[in-house]
């Protein structure tokens, strides 16, 4: 599997992939290996997300390019005041041809402070407390807690 920043779909510079892709590439830390752990669990059907600044110009683009407004509601997110919307957008990767893939994409208005903190936590930290898969099973709405308070501690340094 090929890194995800490769594939076809890192569709502008400020798009910033997060999620099971994201941490599967990180390196070992720790005596944790992503590799391991979280890369086995990426299948050609796992979908890509990623973010983008809430910019007008982001709206229509995606909107312009066919992507669909989900209402978070109807999504496995949960909403924050960071996040204005989440778009998604299926489609056949014309160079595997390994059935539909999804993408999702979040416009955020606290875009540089969510990628700050991505960077920032560990991939043991997310298997265990943040990844939807995680063996330990964290609720949804504990997830999204923790993911929050962490920006919250971003935005306040």
């Amino acid at each position: 599997m090929k890194s995800a920043k490769d594939h076809p779909l890192y569709m502008h510079p400020h798009a910033y992939l997060h999620g099971s892709r994201s941490m599967a590439w990180r390196p070992k830390c720790g005596g944790f290996d992503p590799a391991e752990k979280i890369l086995p669990e990426i299948y050609p059907q796992t979908d890509y997300d990623y973010a983008l600044p809430n910019l007008s110009v982001y709206h229509k683009a995606l909107s312009d390019d066919m992507y669909t407004q989900i209402p978070l509601e109807q999504s496995t997110y949960k909403w924050s005041d960071g996040i204005d919307s989440l778009w998604t957008k299926r489609y056949i990767d014309s160079e595997d041809y390994q059935g539909m893939k999804t993408i999702q994409i979040i416009l955020r208005n606290d875009f540089t402070e969510f990628c700050n903190t991505w960077d920032k936590i560990k991939p043991q930290f997310w298997y265990k407390y943040l990844w939807k898969r995680s063996p330990n099973k964290p609720p949804r709405d504990m997830r999204f807690d923790v993911m929050e308070q962490l920006i919250e501690i971003e935005k306040s340094w």
